[in-house]
């Protein structure tokens, strides 16, 4: 029952609104844009086309924002496996691009593998896989706001006047 009430309480509230390019998907509770690729592009290259656009290969903090990747990517790429911008460190461990560590994971069961270094989601299930780094594959880029109130995965409340995270127990 608890999380039925956390779920309709978010329901009302009122999201900051991100300014998004043309092209760009606002995702309002994350204060995020992300773009879709046109093109298929191997991790590195699709790295750099989403930097030359002031942006990173999108960070997925939390469930809100896997699921709407999930959607964009569903709608935008036809259900195809998408890269995100989670890859395995020269340590062994997985983190965002940009190296800090990762605030979420929806690793399918299996995952991740040993023996690839890269991410993508699978927008039929929502949940990553690891992909050879030198495939080329639709990628998703992300820019936050940047006048956003809160880091990556906070939600903001201007009912409240605070940002919020939420973890689901296991």
């Amino acid at each position: 029952m608890r999380p039925l009430i956390v779920l309709i309480s978010l329901a009302f509230v009122s999201p900051i609104s991100a300014d998004c390019l043309q092209g760009w998907v606002e995702i309002p509770e994350e204060n995020t844009c992300i773009l879709m690729s046109k093109m298929d592009l191997a991790h590195l290259q699709a790295l750099r086309n989403c930097q030359t656009l002031g942006a990173s290969l999108v960070k997925i903090g939390d469930a809100f924002m896997n699921t709407a990747i999930a959607i964009e990517a569903m709608t935008f790429e036809n259900g195809r496996k998408t890269l995100i911008g989670i890859e395995k460190m020269s340590s062994g461990e997985w983190a965002y691009s940009d190296g800090t560590q990762l605030q979420y994971s929806k690793w399918k069961s299996g995952e991740p593998k040993a023996n690839a270094s890269c991410a993508a989601i699978d927008p039929t299930t929502a949940f990553w896989e690891t992909v050879d780094c030198g495939v080329k594959m639709p990628y998703v880029c992300g820019k936050q706001d940047k006048n956003a109130p809160c880091d990556l995965g906070w939600s903001y409340s201007e009912e409240s006047n605070a940002c919020y995270w939420l973890k689901a127990s296991p």
